[in-house]
Parts: structure tokens; sequence; C-alpha cells
């Protein structure tokens, strides 16, 4: 649920829409005009939060993938870091997290 959110988050900057009069602001925040400076502070913050969101599921991505092999050395602490992503799947079917991650969006 938290990567749907920050995903949901990071993509309000950059979703405008169209006035009558030719100008567009953000569908969340109507005051704010598409293309001023507000909206260019508002963008860099949502770039930033998306740059996090998407770190967070390469992180993800490549626990999930390194769970066999620190499984196989028995590094016990990592599988323990990374049991969000396995803990409700059976042993042979370790992967499901990640897709269940980004069908979640």
């Amino acid at each position: 649920m938290t990567f749907v959110m920050m995903i949901t988050i990071s993509m309000v900057p950059f979703t405008c829409y169209s006035h009558p009069n030719k100008k567009e602001s953000l569908r969340g925040y109507p005051a704010i005009i598409c293309g001023s400076e507000e909206h260019s502070t508002v963008r860099v913050a949502g770039a930033i939060y998306l740059t996090l969101a998407l770190s967070y599921f390469a992180v993800a991505s490549y626990g999930t993938y390194s769970i066999p092999t620190w499984a196989s050395k028995a590094d016990v602490v990592r599988m323990t870091q990374f049991k969000f992503m396995i803990g409700r799947f059976q042993p042979d079917a370790w992967y499901w997290g990640v897709p269940l991650l980004v069908r979640s969006t």
C-alpha cells in the first residue's frame, strides 16, 4: 500500500487539466496554474518523491531477487529485512511479491 500511495502522490504535480480560457491547472490543486513558478516548485518536489518511489521499487525488487542466494548462504538478517516481500508466499513462489507490488498501482 505504501508504494501505491507514493506513486499516486508523486504524480499529482504532473496532471493538469484545461480551462476554457486556455490555461491549465493541477487536477488536485486547481489554484496552481500549470507552468507557473509555483507549479515548477511542486513539480520538482513530485520528481524527487517519484525518484524515492522508484528507488523503493528497485531495492524491493533486488531484495526479492536475491532471497534464494541469501537463503542458500543462511543470511537470516537480510532475509528478515525483506520478509514483507516474501512472507505471505510459499517457498517455491518467493518472487510473487514484485508483481503484486506493481499490480497494486
